[in-house]
């Protein structure tokens, strides 16, 4: 029987990168994320929400799932930013369709401030203004958009088994997982 698991949290909180540590440990196991559709599509994976590039990489990823369906996969990480409750209905409607039997969550759970850490490691890596005054901003702007998204998206979050899922998972992305307590 094939189990798939949704990566469910806001970015910036370990998923991605927990994720590939699974799947480095577990060769198995199918990891089909959106975020390397959409790099490899497009080049990033933060496109427009105009351009239509979100919908091209959710059909490729429905394309893989059923290609890694047919070869008899056991374990699939869908690794897709899932945001309100109805698109996560959603997606289990479609792999429910696919005859996919067990269909889990690992909701990540990681501390604001370890988040907020990563998400300004990776402002800090970008290149700076010229202007101090213009860097500051970007700079405050980025932690505050991030400590607003986190808080919105914990607030609003809502998951739990009535979406339609066989199990979920809290995940801290910094602790050790067998792969039993995963699956």
């Amino acid at each position: 029987m094939v189990k798939v698991v949704l990566t469910i949290g806001p970015q910036h909180i370990g998923k991605s990168t927990f994720c590939h540590k699974v799947i480095k440990e577990n060769p198995e196991i199918v990891l089909i994320s959106r975020d390397v559709i959409l790099e490899e599509l497009f080049g990033s994976a933060y496109l427009d929400s105009y351009s239509g590039g979100h919908y091209v990489a959710l059909e490729k990823m429905w394309e893989i799932v059923r290609e890694n369906l047919h070869k008899k996969v056991e374990k699939i990480i869908f690794d897709s930013w899932n945001g309100p409750d109805k698109e996560r209905e959603v997606i289990i409607e479609k792999l429910r369709a696919l005859n996919v039997e067990n269909v889990g969550a690992w909701y990540f759970k990681t501390h604001r401030e370890t988040c907020l850490e990563w998400h300004m490691k990776k402002a800090l890596a970008k290149e700076p203004k010229k202007d101090e005054k213009w860097e500051k901003i970007r700079l405050n702007s980025a932690r505050e958009s991030f400590l607003k998204y986190y808080d919105f998206f914990y607030k609003n979050a809502n998951v739990n088994c009535e979406q339609g899922f066989d199990f979920i998972r809290e995940i801290n992305p910094l602790e050790k997982f067998s792969i039993e307590e995963l699956f």
